[in-house]
């Protein structure tokens, strides 16, 4: 019986063959250290974002405490380009005599890597002590003032 293979085929085959699964795991590991850049970036974002939320929080606070009920954006680092902005969405006294508080913060303002943290703050209003301090998980940045409460 005569070899329909030509010599040195199975070795052009093993080469062909190792030379893909060298190439597949480099790329993995390529895509891996570039995805963690972005993760790292991401997690940095929310960071950003949650300090932003807290700082309208206590911003809210003061302004309960001078009372002022104004809501709406907080401009929180004027000096920056564009200007860093929080969110105070709504500060409401309750039938129970508490403040609960809703505060938004973003970053960045825009583009597809945004983080957003949105915060409920429950206060007693008469002396404005903190009750309960709470990130809301899962809600949408822009979702009306409390429909993330749960």
């Amino acid at each position: 019986m005569k070899n329909s293979n030509p010599p040195g085929f199975a070795a052009l085959a093993s080469v062909i063959v190792i030379s893909a699964m060298l190439l597949t795991a480099t790329l993995t590991l390529g895509l891996d250290a570039f995805n963690a850049r972005f993760n790292a970036a991401d997690a940095e974002n929310q960071a950003v974002s949650e300090a932003l939320a807290k700082s309208c929080a206590h911003r809210a606070l003061l302004d309960l405490a001078l009372e002022r009920t104004e809501t709406g954006a907080v401009t929180v680092d004027a000096s920056a380009t564009p200007p860093t902005v929080c969110l105070i969405r709504d500060a409401a006294e309750n039938s129970t005599g508490v403040y609960i508080v809703h505060t938004t913060g973003e970053w960045p303002d825009r583009g597809a890597r945004r983080a957003a943290t949105e915060l409920e703050v429950t206060a007693r209003a008469s002396d404005l002590a903190i009750l309960s301090w709470r990130e809301l998980p899962g809600c949408p940045a822009r979702a009306p003032p409390g429909s993330c409460s749960q």
